[in-house]
């Protein structure tokens, strides 16, 4: 037998074995310092099973034995090490982790087998994340740097085969990097979403206990170690459900966490702008190349009739937050029946197809005025202008569908409308803190935490019968006006967030006020413990910021002074010069931008992302699915083209531009699409197609617009952009249903085709 002495972390094992094992061990022997026979605290002994490929690791400090295969000996030996060591470690703790270095910044993974830490370091290697240690880290009581135990970096379980290189740990002797910057704790659900949940130091001390392996060792200890840990370095919960849902986080967001020196109290205050109350999931989207595993979608529920007018809508949009609109529609019905007979309640599903869309679209049978609409296009903030546009009634309250309105506030709105019959104001009211002894009356208008606006209080809201009163902005948890006074967010706005403050100089700039009203207070449900299930981006909310400031012709330095000292000038440089380039573009032009494709989520349509990357519109394009009609392909493209002008004539947009998905771009396409859109803006027209084709013919508007063509008697891919001057001609030219298009089409033979006859007529 052969013997060795190895330590890790003060700690000295002998191991002894047979010389049939010592080609299997010594690759493993050399990652540990050699010490003396006299520093042994722990002896393990390794017995070869004569006339086997089988080993007894026999562990003679507790009497333990295992069993190995010889290609599992190094392995299972470390393991047994690896315990027998965390077993008599009482100088510091023990944690199950894995552990990553970054540009001299150390990482830790703290998580039981199967939490997807060993898969999530694995995918990070070769981002340029260097794998320290796979399962064991040691943080000792006198010395704040974090100790690697050796071990090869293994995928978990779950992880499918060939999805990434199997990768192994330096696993150097007594590796000892710099005390952690970051923490993260992994949450693997097969198939579910990406996103980040931001920890308080409360809760960072408990995941980090639970992830002690030395606790019994450590006695009353170890609560003060863990809640030092907490209270120092930030940590996030990460919940993923596939590994390619990892690359946006590994290339953008996790850099920037841990580039930016972030203590636990300033992460949280740096994502609180996404829940305006105690920060919970702040959700990564996913970028238009990743993978992102979906459930089989539901049906859309059909939307419910119009019924009879009525004198007010109560409207909110919802994105799966079925408990939200369920108390906030049952609380209208208990504490406000006197408005019952005169409101409708206008339910927007802005996720038809999630979980949430068939019991939302069931209360139609149980709430009298209940109207359910789904709306699936897009997820934005601006889907609340939907409401405003299609509501059945002269006043619209829009509320978010998770508030709650003290009893008698919307009938006093109503009377307060019909008392003031020309009100083209934008009306909201106090909204009421949980603990409800305090009030915020508005906003008052300052840039805070990557946000403009922060609450404030006025002593005029104080008695619910004093006087409206003008205020600078407001949260839009709560706001009304007359349906035919609404102004509308710009439709180019995106994602959430940066329409508080807006809205608000938008109705001001048009000769009327903001007001808030004392007696309609609200109450806002702000902690989301599920999480939030739609994504949120910062350079969204920076889009929207400079679109809505552009809009209203005001200074945008303001935006970028405080967001560089937010985020940081390198982040918001890059990020405002992508912005600049979109709103430079000739394509802004138009409200929308849609493409229709029969599988959004097919190859085909990410073919067609990469092409209109070519002209710097992917993220704007709105993808459209399309009836597909294989016996004939213009019925489908019939259908899809008047189902957007529809919904266009819903969301009262002006100009949309319809692309396909077999448009190819060529690179002359781009100075193209610019003259012929720059001539539409001097021109009184209806529709035109904007790109190039040798099938189209110079059109009859004269020389001074030569560049834009009309189309001959055939079909060609090229997007086609239609003014709002001719929705209702073709909503009404064009049959909706399957059957009456199919003789449509007999007369017709294709869109392209109608609208040649148009230019002709």
């Amino acid at each position: 037998m052969f013997s060795i002495n190895i330590s890790f972390g003060k700690i000295s094992f002998q191991v002894s074995y047979p010389l049939i094992a010592a080609s299997s061990l010594q690759p493993l022997f050399s990652h540990f310092v050699k010490t003396t026979a006299e520093s042994v605290k722990g002896r393990i002994e390794i017995i070869h099973q004569q006339s086997t490929d089988f080993y007894t690791i026999y562990s003679t400090n507790r009497d333990r034995k295992f069993e190995a295969p010889k290609e599992k000996l190094s392995l299972c030996l470390l393991e047994t090490l690896a315990d027998e060591w965390a077993a008599v470690m009482k100088d510091g703790l023990v944690l199950q982790s894995a552990a990553l270095s970054w540009q001299q910044k150390t990482i830790i993974f703290p998580g039981a087998a199967g939490c997807g830490k060993a898969t999530l370091a694995a995918y990070l290697a070769p981002e340029g994340f260097s794998p320290e240690a796979s399962d064991l880290v040691y943080l000792p009581y006198d010395d704040t740097n974090t100790h690697c135990f050796p071990g090869p970096l293994r995928f978990d379980h779950h992880t499918e085969k060939g999805d990434i290189t199997l990768l192994h740990a330096s696993a150097e002797s007594d590796c000892v990097l710099a005390p952690p910057s970051l923490i993260i704790f992994p949450y693997y659900v097969p198939g579910s979403n990406f996103f980040l949940e931001i920890l308080s130091p409360a809760k960072s001390a408990m995941q980090v206990l639970k992830n002690v392996v030395n606790l019994k060792l450590l006695k009353g200890k170890s609560l003060h170690e863990a809640a030092k840990i907490a209270r120092t370095i930030p940590a996030i919960l990460l919940h993923y459900g596939h590994v390619d849902q990892l690359q946006g986080f590994a290339e953008h967001h996790l850099p920037f966490l841990l580039g930016h020196k972030h203590s636990p109290k300033t992460l949280n205050t740096f994502f609180s702008p996404f829940n305006h109350g105690t920060l919970n999931h702040i959700p990564v989207p996913l970028t238009a190349e990743q993978h992102k595993p979906k459930p089989i979608p539901n049906p859309i529920p059909a939307a419910t009739p119009k019924g009879p007018k009525k004198k007010m809508t109560i409207g909110m949009a919802t994105y799966d937050d079925y408990d939200g609109v369920y108390f906030s529609v049952q609380a209208i019905r208990m504490y406000h029946p006197e408005v019952a007979d005169i409101t409708e309640i206008f339910v927007l599903d802005n996720n038809p197809v999630g979980p949430c869309g068939q019991a939302l679209k069931e209360l139609e049978g149980k709430v009298k005025g209940y109207r359910y609409v789904p709306f699936i296009e897009h997820s934005s903030t601006t889907v609340r202008d939907y409401i405003f546009h299609n509501a059945n009634s002269d006043y619209v309250l829009c509320i978010d569908c998770h508030v709650l309105i003290v009893s008698g506030a919307i009938k006093k709105l109503i009377d307060y409308y019909d008392a003031h019959p020309d009100c083209e104001d934008l009306l909201q009211g106090p909204m009421i803190r949980d603990r409800e002894d305090l009030l915020y009356s508005h906003f008052d208008p300052v840039w805070r935490h990557g946000m403009y606006g922060a609450w404030a209080y006025d002593k005029r809201a104080e008695a619910v019968n004093n006087k409206p009163f003008e205020i600078p902005m407001q949260g839009l948890g709560l706001f009304s006006c007359r349906k035919d006074a609404w102004l509308g967010f710009n439709p180019r706005f995106r994602g959430f967030g940066g329409e508080e403050g807006y809205i608000h100089e938008k109705f001001r700039q048009n000769g009327n006020r903001a007001l808030c009203l004392p007696f309609l207070r609200w109450m806002h449900r702000f902690n989301r413990p599920m999480g939030i299930p739609y994504p949120i981006q910062w350079e969204d909310r920076i889009f929207n910021y400079m679109v809505g400031l552009q809009e209203l012709g005001l200074d945008c330095d303001p935006i970028r002074e405080h967001f560089s000292e937010h985020l940081g000038e390198k982040f918001v440089t890059d990020t405002l010069l992508r912005i600049e380039e979109e709103l430079n573009s000739p394509f802004f032009y138009f409200d929308a931008i849609y493409c229709i494709t029969v599988d959004p989520d097919g190859e085909r349509y990410s073919s067609m992302i990469n092409q209109l990357k070519k002209i710097g519109i992917e993220k704007r394009v709105r993808p459209f699915k399309g009836l597909p009609t294989p016996d004939n392909h213009h019925i489908g493209r019939a259908l899809s083209h008047r189902a957007i002008v529809a919904s266009a004539e819903k969301q009262n947009l002006k100009r949309v531009l319809i692309f396909e998905d077999d448009t190819i771009i060529s690179d002359s396409c781009t100075k193209l699409f610019a003259l012929n859109i720059e001539k539409l803006k001097s021109t009184n027209w209806t529709f035109e197609y904007i790109g190039e084709s040798e099938q189209f013919e110079q059109n009859k508007l004269g020389s001074h617009c030569s560049s834009l063509q009309w189309p001959k008697s055939v079909c060609v891919s090229n997007p086609i952009a239609y003014n709002n001057s001719i929705f209702q001609k073709i909503i009404d030219d064009i049959p909706h249903s399957y059957e009456a298009i199919t003789e449509w089409i007999a007369d017709n033979i294709s869109i392209d085709q109608y609208l040649a006859q148009q230019n002709d007529a």
